[in-house]
């Protein structure tokens, strides 16, 4: 036990020495580096940050322009990019059958419309008749209560007089209904004469021959595309932009 114990205190004595005796850290001391200082004169100026988009420019005014009406192609006046004015000619359609159907739909109007005048005097007439044959229906009534006539002229006056009672009824109707009348045959007047001139096409406006589609020959359909204008004077500006650019864009900012 003794031995031990003078092991444990020797051991302790030795441990105390080397933590007495250990050296102590030294401060390595490094000189600092020099600075360089750069200096500038500060002013102020617009930044103006450069990206170069592609783009295409379109007309802002487009009118594809299409037949109303079908028919062969009479001519053909102008070519792509050809410039034009407004109400400028620039196909045609042959017109004979239009032209004709004008004429007929003008000889129509016409007809109801002295037909009509007609009417009306031959209803006067027919009115007066039935007046003249109602007045000699009474006179032969008259007789016949006396036996001075037979049943047979009375029945015959009658009859006049019925028959003379439904021509003015057809008459009067007729003349009721002659505005009518009148007025469709005005308006299929004026779908023809429409048609007609729906056989050239004219220039919208102020502009530049895009596109023909159609040739001197061609038998085109109602409402088939047959020429393309465009408006010159304007166009819209549209630009393929990145994300990150957009992000910083504002209405009405200048570019």
């Amino acid at each position: 036990m003794l031995l031990s114990a003078a092991i444990v205190a020797i051991t302790v004595v030795i441990v105390w020495l080397l933590w007495t005796t250990k050296p102590q850290p030294q401060a390595n001391l490094v000189a600092p580096v020099p600075v360089t200082v750069v200096t500038a004169e500060v002013e102020a100026r617009a930044i103006h940050p450069f990206e170069k988009v592609t783009g295409r420019l379109q007309p802002v005014k487009t009118a594809q322009i299409r037949f109303e009406v079908a028919g062969q192609v009479e001519a053909r006046l102008v070519e792509p990019g050809a410039k034009v004015a407004a109400d400028t000619v620039l196909l045609k359609l042959q017109e004979e059958d239009y032209r004709d159907q004008l004429l007929q739909a003008d000889a129509d109007l016409l007809i109801e419309q002295k037909g009509a005048t007609r009417d009306k005097d031959l209803l006067a007439y027919a009115r007066t008749n039935l007046e003249l044959q109602q007045q000699e229906e009474a006179r032969l009534e008259s007789l016949v209560a006396r036996n001075l006539i037979a049943q047979s002229q009375l029945d015959t006056t009658r009859q006049r007089v019925f028959d003379l009672q439904a021509e003015v009824a057809r008459l009067k109707f007729s003349v009721n209904t002659a505005d009518a009348r009148i007025r469709t045959k005005k308006s299929r007047r004026d779908i023809a004469k429409r048609n007609l001139d729906r056989t050239i096409l004219r220039a919208p406006f102020d502009g530049l021959v895009n596109e023909v589609m159609v040739n001197k020959g061609d038998y085109v359909n109602v409402n088939q595309a047959a020429i393309t204008i465009v408006d010159t004077r304007e166009y819209d500006l549209q630009l393929d932009v990145r994300g990150e650019l957009i992000t910083g864009l504002q209405l009405n900012q200048e570019i």
